[in-house]
């Protein structure tokens, strides 16, 4: 039986956050980082739709 998109694109995310755990710290405050930027981003933009409906 083939593995369904989601259940092989959580396993893809799954082994990338494993070597992130296992990689220098200094790499991982920087994807932590880049991930904060880009959820506030995501917030604003949101923020931004809610107010023009």
């Amino acid at each position: 039986m083939k593995p369904q998109k989601s259940s092989t694109a959580t396993l893809v995310l799954a082994e990338w956050y494993g070597g992130l755990k296992h990689s220098s710290s200094n790499a991982w405050e920087d994807v932590k980082t880049g991930f904060l930027e880009s959820y506030h981003q995501l917030q604003g933009t949101f923020d931004k739709a809610a107010q023009e409906f």
